[in-house]
């Protein structure tokens, strides 16, 4: 048995529902891997789920901790935990949970920080990049040799991972996001940048991109997307789907996961992409792993002032 702190809530509401609790964990045949949190990456969408917005109930059922973006050490191995050794450093993605100094899950959702990765890097970057992998090669559209890609709010984590893996293929990509943020895009892959509150330049390329992929916080640049995509285009949201598509015949998709799309396909995908064509990760903010330091960070979140990823950490 291990004691270990977590930081979460038992009510929804604004950020002072966060508390510390402690509580003991222990391995066994299901939960196999012990690891000692070093970083957690936070998303966007725990903001949604701290407030509520995301459940038909009145309160969580129980003490909730979120935290889905883990790298850690791992300190203990149940007896058929295999492919990990004591002292590993590992991105752990066990769906929750993740506030926390130690975790306890199984050991199909740990893997192994490559060598020359970053731990900051790693912290932040596979539940963005697996997202953005999906939104590309989860079904929802094909993208084929001399499509336009549109990807909207793409100087955030998912959006600019959309904009860096879909450099393998053959397409154009339209980047729209702030204006500060077109030398990076470019830098990412972009082709062609837009400064979505520019009404003239989002015109000329109204009704241009075969595949929109919305990436905007809560949906902010719905109305931009279905502008350009093209009659008969796809819109992929991510966390609403609009109303209304502006009079056009579009194809409007959620990015909802599927039991085929596993971490067991994705991580290896991103690891040998990282290896053969890079990948980078812009930090805004890197927090501590205490409760000041999980309220400040959904402050950042709701507020829209953290230009890119945000790290909460264990270490000083």
């Amino acid at each position: 048995m291990v004691t270990a702190k977590t930081i979460g809530f038992d009510r929804f509401g604004d950020v002072d529902v966060f508390e510390e609790r402690t509580g003991e964990i222990a391995l066994n045949s299901t939960n196999n891997v012990l690891v000692k949190v070093k970083k957690v990456g936070i998303n966007p969408v725990e903001a949604f789920v701290r407030s509520g917005k995301m459940s038909r109930s009145a309160a969580p059922a129980q003490f909730h901790v979120l935290g889905n973006e883990v790298v850690g050490e791992v300190v203990k191995l149940y007896d058929n935990a295999s492919n990990l050794s004591i002292g590993d450093n590992v991105i752990v993605k066990p769906g929750a949970g993740g506030y926390a100094d130690y975790l306890t899950t199984n050991a199909r959702n740990v893997f192994k920080v490559p060598a020359e990765m970053p731990l900051d890097f790693a912290a932040g970057f596979s539940a963005t990049a697996s997202t953005a992998y999906w939104a590309l090669y989860g079904g929802f559209y094909d993208l084929k040799k001399g499509d336009t890609l549109a990807v909207v709010g793409a100087s955030g984590s998912v959006g600019n991972f959309v904009v860096q893996l879909a450099k393998s293929f053959d397409v154009t990509i339209i980047a729209l996001a702030s204006a500060h943020n077109e030398a990076y895009l470019k830098e990412s892959g972009a082709n062609v940048f837009i400064d979505y509150r520019d009404s003239d330049a989002v015109a000329a390329y109204a009704n241009k991109a075969d595949f929109v992929v919305d990436a905007s916080l809560f949906n902010k640049g719905e109305k931009v997307a279905l502008q350009l995509v093209k009659e008969g285009g796809t819109y992929l949201g991510m966390t609403t789907l609009p109303q209304d598509t502006l009079g056009k015949n579009v194809k409007v998709v959620f990015l909802s996961r599927t039991p085929a799309m596993t971490n067991a396909v994705v991580m290896p995908f991103l690891f040998k992409f990282y290896e053969e064509h890079g990948l980078t990760l812009k930090i805004a903010e890197t927090l501590p792993l205490t409760v000041a330091g999980v309220q400040e960070a959904h402050r950042l979140i709701v507020s829209d002032r953290a230009a890119g990823k945000i790290i909460l950490t264990t270490e000083d």
